[in-house]
């Protein structure tokens, strides 16, 4: 898979791009600023544990990743270990709660999926949370970069 550049926007909350905030995933309304451009870029790579699957790397800060961690997701600079990769490789799924969306599913917790809640990024298991709402929060477009705008 080549590196793709592309932002992620919520299917229920359009308005909104998945970003990194010190460090931290997040859900923010696009305000049209440079930062929030490059926060809300990412590179689509081959997964770092699996290159079937994928990993989301940061544009504004090359060897950054979004991973999983104690059930929330962070923007961390990939450590080399087993588990970061683990914790950064992701399943693309068709969308939860719309076929043509995406859903991204943990690829060492099968069935947890990124969701947003409360505009933060976190990871929720399908068959544990409120499934029309989880279904929504765990839906996402893949569009063309925020930089690119």
């Amino acid at each position: 898979m080549s590196r793709v550049t592309v932002s992620i926007r919520s299917f229920n909350y359009p308005e909104f791009y998945v970003r990194h905030k010190n460090g931290e995933g997040w859900m923010d309304k696009h305000d049209h600023s440079d930062l929030f451009k490059k926060d809300g870029s990412w590179r689509i790579v081959p997964g770092l544990a699996d290159p079937h699957a994928i990993s989301f790397e940061s544009v504004n800060y090359p060897g950054y990743f979004l991973r999983h961690k104690d059930a929330l997701v962070f923007a961390h600079q990939n450590d080399g270990s087993d588990l970061f990769r683990k914790d950064a490789t992701f399943w693309s799924r068709p969308g939860l709660a719309h076929h043509e969306s995406n859903s991204f599913e943990s690829y060492n917790y099968p069935g947890w999926f990124i969701r947003h809640q409360d505009a933060r990024l976190k990871m929720s298991n399908t068959a544990a949370d409120g499934p029309e709402l989880l279904r929504k929060d765990a839906t996402f477009a893949v569009c063309q970069s925020l930089q690119h705008s």
